[in-house]
Formats: structure tokens, C-alpha cells, sequence
């Protein structure tokens, strides 16, 4: 959905949070934060979820999340190395003055190599059954290219 708009050679930082309602206090939050968006690249959106997402029953698949109204996508993107720091600050500043609004839990494609430890957020109620199915099937870890859920 965005390849055309993320160019080749740029760099991108992306944090996320489910939210099951949108507040005062979280519209306000995301306003400040959007009003000091660093460069051109980056972005904040609300994707609202609901309809066919809520009619799976959580335990049926890997995602549980089925319940969340809106998942936030807090998306930094630039061009230059030397600007990493402030823009992953930015990302990061985001999500953490967002952390009291979010209803907990992430998308896996939402998350960053650095976000490891939230493995268990993604996967909610499921991560038990997920963690028993990567033992059995992938003892060896060889799935791990991306986030990754390590065999006990």
C-alpha cells in the first residue's frame, strides 16, 4: 500500500498502538505531536478497524486484537543518516505520550527490529498456542527473519 510513496535509499522508523477509542486527550496528544512532524516523509494515521476484523473470534487466528477500534500508525521517514536520531525521537516521543490512550497489544507489521520484547503484546491471549506451534514446527528457528516469536 505504500511502496510507491516510500522511496528507495530513505530510512523509516514506524510505532504503533491499538486504541479502542479516541479521546479528548488522545486527539489532543496527536495534534502536538503532528504539529512538530519532521521532514516531508513522515506521517501519522488512524486506520479504524471493526466490521469483518471483529467477526473472527481472537483464538480462531495469530491475530487477537479483533476488538480495537482504531490501530494508530506513527510512521517517520528521511532522508538523511544524520538526521536519525531526531526523527526517531519524534516516533518514539509519539508512542510513548500515546502509551496511556492504546488499549495494548501491536500489529507485527507495525513493530520494528527493536521491539522484540513486545513479541508477546502481538500475539496476546494467542502467544502460549503460537510459542507451543513454533516449537514443535520450528525447533531450529529457522522463520526468523523477521519478528519473531523463539522456540522455548
Amino acid at each position: 500500500m505504500f511502496d510507491e510513496g516510500m522511496a528507495s535509499g530513505n530510512r523509516w522508523y514506524s510505532k504503533a498502538h491499538y486504541l479502542d477509542e479516541i479521546s479528548d486527550g488522545a486527539i489532543d496528544t496527536m495534534l502536538a505531536h503532528i504539529e512538530n512532524l519532521p521532514g516531508a516523509f513522515s506521517v501519522a494515521y488512524l486506520e479504524s478497524l471493526g466490521e469483518a476484523v471483529n467477526r473472527v473470534k481472537p483464538e480462531l487466528t495469530a491475530f487477537p486484537h479483533r476488538e480495537s477500534a482504531y490501530t494508530l500508525h506513527i510512521f517517520a521517514g528521511w532522508d538523511n543518516a544524520e538526521a536519525d536520531e531526531m526523527h526517531m525521537n519524534w516516533a518514539k516521543n509519539f508512542h510513548i505520550d500515546m502509551s496511556s490512550f492504546a488499549s495494548g497489544g501491536v500489529y507485527i507489521n507495525l513493530m520494528r527490529q527493536d521491539e522484540q520484547n513486545r513479541i508477546p503484546d502481538v500475539c496476546g491471549s494467542n502467544f502460549e498456542r503460537l510459542n507451543e506451534i513454533k516449537r514443535e514446527w520450528d525447533p531450529e528457528n529457522l522463520f526468523r527473519s523477521n519478528q519473531n516469536i523463539e522456540p522455548a
